[in-house]
């Protein structure tokens, strides 16, 4: 076994190379050479987990034979791979309504639909390290928001189904293909928007849902694509606001738009989620990193900015690429201490906006001279005019912040 220990108090974003296994195969080469005798490569679990994703207990057997197991709603079983078990080429599966599945696929790539609605879907899991055969039904909710959401057919026919936050919900069979409405939970129903979760192979389409209590809003976009091989369908809630925080300390955000405003906090290094306002037809933002505050003078129209496919583009211009800068003080001072750049994009055909905040110059003075910072003659990456003793900046971008990044009250 290998270990790397990595101990940093800051965002890490690391990628291990093939370079970076080579070396590792090649030390383990070495190490037999040199000290004689072989290296034992452990098996920490089965290869193979089995994922009952169907909405109701079930019982499973690897095909050929074997003892039935119970596996319960939402529930895992876990099958070869262990002590030297070889993979099951396929899986048997049956419930007490009559349901009965034999041979599913287990040692290849398949998404295949089967009998009551369900789908069969069996694939290498990069986070897990081993095959996942997940049985489901055809229609789901995979909500990406950070909020919870419940959906309902229309004409109330059925209880509602909770779709929990960053999670994957089977909608039951009776909604498969029904015409749904949703809400956030705690607020009423969306009135305008009501969508299917049919409609062809293929088909994609994209909505925004609102629901609403008082003065309470919650918003969110809705993808929905249809599998051509399995005919699932996947119902995608989006958040129409998503912030990347690029910098090295914490970032509050705040966006206005039609007379509504939502706030949203990222860590550094780590993506924040808003769903309290809808910027589809244009907002303003404003930041507060520590002390210094700031606001983009500009107005944000979706419909006016590139997309992501666009922002990959090398060739777009300057002005083609959704750049803006902002310059953020200390309340009472009119110059500003801290220049940041915000790219802006696009996404969800206009119905959504990603936001990434970086800025192009950060220093930190150690040296307790209180140096001065200014543009070098002809320089880009400081606004001319900029200066500002770096002990100063320092103590005004963290005078705020604690282990805890408290963003206080405003």
């Amino acid at each position: 076994t290998y270990q790397v220990d990595i101990a940093t108090p800051r965002a890490l974003d690391v990628v291990l190379s093939t370079a970076f296994a080579a070396r590792m195969l090649r030390l383990e080469g070495r190490l037999v050479r040199e000290w004689g005798g072989s290296i034992e490569h452990a098996v920490d679990a089965p290869a193979f987990v089995f994922r009952n994703d169907t909405g109701a207990a079930v019982e499973a057997r690897a095909s050929g034979g074997g003892g039935w197991k119970a596996v319960a709603a939402g529930a895992c079983l876990e099958l070869g791979g262990a002590d030297g078990a070889p993979l099951p080429a396929g899986l048997d599966v049956r419930d007490a309504a009559g349901l009965a599945l034999s041979a599913l696929p287990c040692a290849r790539p398949c998404a295949v639909g089967v009998e009551r609605g369900l789908a069969w879907r069996a694939a290498f899991c990069e986070d897990e390290g081993r095959v996942v055969g997940r049985l489901a039904a055809r229609a789901s909710v995979k909500n990406k928001t950070p909020c919870d959401f419940e959906f309902a057919p229309s004409d109330g026919s059925a209880e509602p189904v909770l779709a929990r936050a960053d999670a994957e919900t089977p909608l039951p069979k009776g909604l498969a293909g029904a015409t749904l409405r949703l809400r956030r939970v705690g607020l009423d129903w969306s009135e305008t928007t009501a969508f299917g979760t049919g409609g062809g192979a293929g088909k994609r389409s994209k909505k925004l849902a609102r629901s609403a209590a008082g003065s309470s809003e919650a918003f969110a976009v809705l993808g929905i694509e249809t599998n051509a091989r399995t005919g699932a369908s996947t119902v995608a809630l989006h958040p129409p606001i998503v912030l990347e925080n690029r910098l090295p300390c914490g970032v509050l955000l705040t966006v206005q738009a039609n007379r509504r405003e939502g706030r949203c906090r990222a860590a550094p290094g780590a993506k924040a989620m808003c769903c309290d306002v809808d910027a589809s037809g244009g907002c303003f933002i404003s930041l507060r990193v520590g002390d210094l505050r700031g606001r983009l003078p500009q107005r944000l129209d979706p419909e006016s900015l590139p997309s992501r496919a666009r922002a990959a583009n090398a060739q777009m211009g300057e002005k083609e690429w959704g750049f803006y800068e902002m310059n953020l003080a200390a309340a009472g001072e009119r110059e500003p201490q801290l220049h940041v750049a915000i790219r802006a994009e696009k996404r969800h055909r206009s119905l959504g906006l990603f936001l990434v905040v970086e800025a192009p110059l950060w220093v930190v003075d150690r040296s307790g001279l209180g140096l001065d910072l200014a543009a070098a003659p002809g320089g880009t990456l400081l606004q001319p005019g900029l200066k500002r003793a770096a002990s100063q900046m320092r103590r005004a971008i963290t005078r705020s912040q604690s282990a805890s990044e408290d963003f206080g009250g405003g």
